[in-house]
């Protein structure tokens, strides 16, 4: 009886592992919304999922956008390297490109965000929003629950430095990305952070503490 409780058990975490979505580093290069089917991909603390790409000027058409690079700049934060294929296009365009973003601990994960510009042109630039887990509209890029948790423009060349959010364990980011048609976008990052470790003790020692007031003056 209790090898067919370890062989279930077995069978049990084999398929909670095929499940699992795979890590960003091995699906480098793959259009991000193929990755959709497996679940997404993950990184870090976090796991992206439902990617949606949208030419918002058609038939102008760029893509697909891919992830071409993972960095790890500072402690717990993570940044992906999107490529949206628009270097030097014979004409302006315009994309818009949405996913989501949830960590993978289940607790407050997403607490800042930073974004940077690679590329040239004067009016080559990534317009963002980020929004808490209620989404947001891909069309226009308003927040379903108003205002967005960040919202920045970076032009090619330019940095948007890390910016602390509201604690957020699920998060939808809205990009409206334009090429300049003369040196066009090369690539976009994307940075994410989590609170540092002993940030995340002292919030759980507080949220302790409060529990324990709470129940001796129930006493």
């Amino acid at each position: 009886m209790n090898k067919f409780f370890r062989l279930i058990g077995v069978l049990s975490l084999a398929a909670a592992a095929a499940s699992a979505a795979p890590l960003c580093n091995t699906v480098l290069g793959v259009d991000v919304t193929l990755l959709n089917a497996g679940g997404g991909c993950e990184y870090g603390a976090y796991l992206f999922s439902n990617f949606q790409v949208m030419d918002a000027s058609p038939p102008n058409g760029g893509g697909p956008i891919v992830i071409v690079g993972l960095s790890n700049p500072l402690p717990s934060t993570y940044t992906l390297v999107f490529d949206p294929q628009l270097n030097g296009p014979s004409f302006p365009q315009d994309l818009h490109f949405m996913f989501q973003v949830s960590t993978l601990n289940g607790g407050i994960g997403v607490n800042a965000v930073a974004l940077s510009v690679q590329g040239g042109g004067i009016s080559s630039h990534v317009q963002e929003n980020v929004c808490d887990a209620s989404g947001v509209n891909f069309f226009t890029g308003v927040c379903n629950t108003p205002p967005p948790l960040f919202s920045a423009t970076a032009f090619a060349g330019q940095t948007i430095p890390i910016t602390g959010v509201t604690g957020q364990s699920t998060v939808w980011v809205w990009k409206d990305i334009n090429a300049d048609q003369v040196r066009g976008l090369t690539t976009f990052t994307q940075t994410f952070q989590v609170p540092e470790p002993m940030t995340s003790l002292l919030i759980g020692a507080g949220l302790l503490g409060l529990g324990l007031a709470r129940k001796f003056r129930k006493a």
